[in-house]
């Protein structure tokens, strides 16, 4: 029973759900699969409109559609905001030009946090095989799907009897540490009742701060969750990419490490051009420097052409890397 959630033009499957902000979804026969709460959902791209499923609820109707409006943020006119984004007409038009349909997504702040975690100095593709093996050892089943099996992501009591050594033989290392730590320290605050306070907390400076009280959780872990669950668009998580756009096209002064004065002057020049929507804006030109999506950017004439006068290079690997990769 399929029903329609927007218009295409409001958002794009693959580059919202491949840019690094959310590991849990999966593309399986021109349909993408995932979990959002514990509703195991299908999204698929029909003529003009995105139109979604619940494959464990086939009867979810007005509760789904209602929690999929929220996660994917659909009160905000994204038309409007790409729109305000490239005006005046600059040298980061192109960017949004060229990736339409990026939205950001209101996730699950205890599945973000552990999620993003996972993330330091790790690649799309190794968090989301590791957050799959927490989802199956760890997570309720909900069901198996075009013989892929599904589970939602672990409660906060299910994580807190998680042993350091189960994670370590499921291949996350000194993550393991992290989770294990941050686990307990979640529960000593107050569970998901504290991070939904922090989500309604107006000061991002204090979300930021307090989220780094976790376990494996830096100032840009920190604003990755701010900004993809707590509703802080204000957040900018600065890694390497987002330092380079700012020195080539903020003419942000170099300097030679990302000390914390930096980060903040980082942040702040993505705020004076793009607030009140600085961290959404901000994602969109991250995922224009990601070689996945990077292609998008150069007309076919132009690949035509540069074909004629170059050698194909060696094709190599592609790694893209996460929101939170270290500078």
């Amino acid at each position: 029973m399929w029903r329609r959630l927007c218009p295409r033009s409001e958002m794009g499957c693959h580059i919202t759900l491949q840019s690094g902000q959310v590991f849990s979804w999966r593309q399986i026969q021109g349909q993408w699969l995932g979990v959002v709460d514990r509703h195991v959902v299908a999204l698929r791209e029909v003529d003009a409109d995105i139109e979604y499923s619940c494959l464990n609820e086939p009867e979810a109707d007005t509760k789904l559609q209602n929690v999929l409006h929220s996660y994917f943020r659909l009160d905000d006119n994204l038309s409007e905001l790409y729109h305000a984004w490239m005006e005046p007409e600059d040298k980061f038009s192109p960017a949004f030009r060229s990736l339409p349909g990026l939205r950001l997504i209101r996730q699950n702040p205890l599945e973000c946090l552990f999620s993003f975690i996972c993330s330091s100095n790790n690649n799309i593709s190794r968090v989301t095989q590791m957050l799959d093996k927490l989802r199956a050892a760890h997570g309720d089943a909900l069901g198996t799907y075009e013989s892929v099996p599904l589970h939602a992501f672990p409660t906060l009591a299910q994580l807190r009897a998680i042993e350091e050594a189960d994670l370590r033989t499921m291949g996350f290392g000194y993550r393991a540490q992290y989770i294990v730590k941050s686990a307990k320290i979640l529960e000593d605050l107050g569970g998901d009742e504290y991070l939904a306070g922090l989500r309604q907390n107006p000061d991002a400076a204090h979300v930021q701060s307090a989220l780094t009280q976790f376990s494996g959780v830096g100032r840009k872990v920190a604003d990755c969750i701010a900004l993809f669950s707590l509703d802080k668009l204000e957040a900018i998580p600065v890694d390497t990419h987002v330092w380079q756009i700012a020195c080539r096209d903020f003419r942000a002064k170099a300097h030679k490490s990302l000390t914390p004065t930096v980060y903040a002057e980082v942040g702040k020049l993505y705020q004076d051009r793009f607030t009140p929507f600085a961290g959404w804006a901000h994602s969109v030109l991250f995922a224009a420097e990601l070689a996945a999506f990077r292609p998008a950017k150069t007309s076919p004439s132009t690949k035509r052409k540069k074909a004629e006068v170059e050698p194909a290079p060696a094709k190599k690997a592609k790694r893209i890397r996460t929101r939170a990769q270290t500078a």
